[in-house]
Parts: structure tokens; C-alpha cells; sequence
């Protein structure tokens, strides 16, 4: 699971050949390996070698993001506007914090909706300002979302994305006059605690749904002695 384009489902069939560690998929027959994943196949091998002459760059030289996004698939269609509504939250959190801890702000919001059967619908809006704050690329998303959405579809996947990003630090020394806003300061403790104490540690109240229903998973709540919280988004799309 530590090579680069292994996921679970990948695992799973390797370790069905008893496949269990790096050096044993080093080992295996490649022709075995291209029968069953195809040109992949040849390439778990060569990665399991450490052989080929991809460029390894410093952090310095990779280049810059354009974008940041989230998805997710539910584990079976979703048409409960609740639900549907948490999950699209989540996402924007998720989201904004990336945006955080890169020190980016983007003023594209763009949402993808997949409905039962892979129909997929992306819509995006451009704002008038840089965002990297929950509340405001959920204001855009909802927005998004409900000229888009057809209920009662069943949703079968959301995703948010956020690009046209800039260096917050060059924003902040363009606005070095203006008063810093109160939710900036609000989310550097939030992003601080969720450091500290896991992801899952503190977040909007509308993550507190039920996991079992097919939305995204969520740990938060009274069990794991947690105290969500929300913001009030201090502009709008309208």
C-alpha cells in the first residue's frame, strides 16, 4: 500500500496471491501480474524493483497547485437532502483546510454531482475574492449545488474543488490595511486542534449524521466526547 497507485482494492487481489510486502511483489512473475492488471501490472513490478527514471523533485521544484478538490463516493445512492447537505459541508472543510495549510485561496468553486447510472454534472462559479474559509466555499457549493441538483435523483457522488489559486501570503500583503476578519482567526485554532487531535476532533454540526446511511464517515459526537461547531458565513453568492 506505500507504492504510489496502489489502493485497496489492488491490496486485496496482491495479498489473494500472497503477495504481502514490497520485496515479495518484487519476486512475483510479472507475466502474472500483467494477466491480471494489464500494463499496470508491469509497472508494480518495476516500482517493486525501484527501477525507471521518473524525476524526483525537491519541494521547492514541484509546481504549484492549481487546484484543490474532494469527492466522494457513497456506498449506495443517496437522495436524502440532509444528508446530501452534510456531506457537500464536509467536503468544503476538507477542502478549505488543504487551502490552509498550503497557504492558497482560490476564487473558482466548482461542484460535481454523479447521479445513479454515472450521469455527471459539474457546475462553477467565480467569486469576486480569494477563499480558503469553510463558510464561503460552502455559501458557493450550496449555491452550485442547488441549481443543479434534480431531487429526489439519487446521488451517487459530490465533490468540491476550489482553483485560480493564489499565495494567501501575497493576498494578506496586498490587504495589508484592511482589518483581519474574525473567521480567519477562528479557523487557525480550528485547523490548530484538528492537527493536535485528529481530523475528526472538531468540525461543523452537520458532519453529526449517520455514517450507516451511506454518507461520508464520521467519528465526531457525544461518544467520542467531541464538541462540533459552526460558522456563520459572513458574505453571500446572492
Amino acid at each position: 500500500g506505500d507504492l504510489y497507485g496502489v489502493g485497496r482494492s489492488t491490496v486485496r487481489v496482491l495479498h489473494s496471491f500472497g503477495i504481502r510486502t514490497i520485496g515479495d511483489l518484487a519476486v512475483f512473475p510479472t507475466d502474472v501480474l500483467r494477466r491480471r492488471f494489464g500494463k499496470i501490472g508491469s509497472d508494480l513490478s518495476r516500482l517493486a524493483r525501484g527501477q525507471g527514471n521518473d524525476k524526483v523533485l525537491t519541494p521547492e521544484e514541484l509546481p504549484a497547485e492549481k487546484s484543490m478538490g474532494h469527492a466522494y463516493t457513497f456506498s449506495h445512492d443517496i437522495t436524502d437532502p440532509a444528508l446530501l447537505s452534510g456531506s457537500l459541508h464536509l467536503l468544503c472543510e476538507r477542502v478549505a483546510r488543504r487551502l490552509r495549510a498550503k497557504q492558497r485561496a482560490g476564487k473558482v468553486v466548482t461542484i460535481t454531482v454523479r447521479y445513479h447510472g454515472m450521469e455527471t454534472h459539474t457546475h462553477g462559479h467565480k467569486l469576486k475574492r480569494n477563499v480558503d474559509q469553510e463558510a464561503d466555499v460552502f455559501t458557493a457549493a450550496s449555491e452550485l449545488f442547488h441549481q443543479i441538483y434534480e431531487p429526489p435523483r439519487p446521488v451517487r457522488l459530490l465533490g468540491v474543488s476550489v482553483s485560480e489559486l493564489e499565495s494567501t501570503v501575497q493576498i494578506r500583503q496586498c490587504e495589508m490595511f484592511t482589518p483581519q476578519r474574525d473567521p480567519a482567526q477562528v479557523a487557525r485554532v480550528y485547523d490548530d486542534i484538528r492537527e493536535r487531535f485528529g481530523i475528526n476532533s472538531i468540525g461543523y454540526a452537520s458532519g453529526l449524521f449517520n455514517s450507516s446511511n451511506g454518507s461520508l464517515k464520521s467519528r465526531r459526537g457525544a461518544s467520542a466526547h467531541v464538541i462540533s461547531v459552526g460558522f456563520r458565513p459572513f458574505y453571500s453568492t446572492a
